[in-house]
C-alpha cells in the first residue's frame, strides 16, 4: 500500500493495494482472502501474536503440514507489484509529502522492505502491527495522520476495500474507493494534486 500527503489546499492521503490475491502455492484451496478473514490474521496484522504463534495456530487450524522457514517465505510469496504504481509513487514524492498505512504483519514487513526499496521514501510507516490497530478501526488512520503530522479532516483516503473508504470517512476523512491506477490519476488530477 502507499498513502501521501500534501501540504496544498488541504493535507491528503493515498492507500493503493499492490498485492494480488492468490492461493499458498502448496495448497491451493487455502486463499489468501480465507486466511485474510480469520481472526487469527486479525490478531498478528494488530502485532497481538508472534510470527511463530501464528504459524503454529494456523497450521493446527487448517491443519498445513509446513516447518516455520518454509511457511515464512510461502506466506511472503503472495506479493506481486501493481503495475503503474511506482511511477506515480515517484512523480507524487517530492511534490507532496509521503506517508503510509498499511495492515500488515512483520512477516510481510520485513519481506516489502527488503524486496521493494520504493518503500523507503516514506519516513515514518504506519504499520499495523506495529500500532495495535488495523483499519477500519479510527485507531488506525488517527495514528497515520499522526505520523505525518496532519489533521484527519485535512486527508483524502483511498483504499481498495470499501470498509476502509467508509471508516476513513466516518472519522472525518475524505476518501475515495480504488478502482485502478488510471482512475485514480484521474482523480488526484481532478483534486489538483498532479
Amino acid at each position: 500500500f502507499f498513502f501521501f500527503s500534501s501540504r496544498r489546499r488541504h493535507t491528503r492521503y493515498i492507500s493503493v493495494t499492490g498485492v494480488q490475491t492468490c492461493a499458498l502455492p502448496i495448497y491451493p484451496d487455502i486463499t489468501i482472502q480465507k486466511i485474510m478473514s480469520d481472526n487469527l490474521m486479525l490478531k498478528f496484522n494488530s502485532g497481538k501474536i508472534a510470527p511463530e504463534q501464528f504459524h503454529k495456530s494456523l497450521c493446527n487450524k487448517y491443519n498445513l503440514r509446513v516447518n516455520y522457514s518454509e511457511f515464512k517465505e510461502i506466506w511472503c510469496s503472495i506479493f506481486k507489484p501493481m503495475p503503474d504504481t511506482e511511477q506515480l509513487l515517484r512523480q507524487l514524492h517530492g511534490n507532496i509529502p509521503l506517508g503510509l498505512l498499511s495492515d500488515t504483519d512483520i512477516l510481510h514487513w520485513n519481506y516489502l522492505i527488503g524486496k521493494y526499496p520504493i518503500l523507503d521514501i516514506f519516513p515514518k510507516p504506519t504499520l499495523s502491527f506495529e500500532i495495535g490497530a488495523t483499519k477500519p478501526s479510527p485507531e488506525a488512520y488517527i495514528a497515520a495522520a499522526k505520523n505525518i503530522d496532519s489533521k484527519l479532516y485535512n486527508c483524502l483516503f483511498i483504499d481498495d476495500l470499501e470498509k476502509n473508504v467508509a471508516g476513513a470517512r466516518s472519522i472525518g476523512m475524505d476518501s475515495i474507493p480504488f478502482k485502478g491506477v488510471k482512475e485514480l490519476r484521474e482523480e488526484l488530477a481532478s483534486r489538483d494534486l498532479l
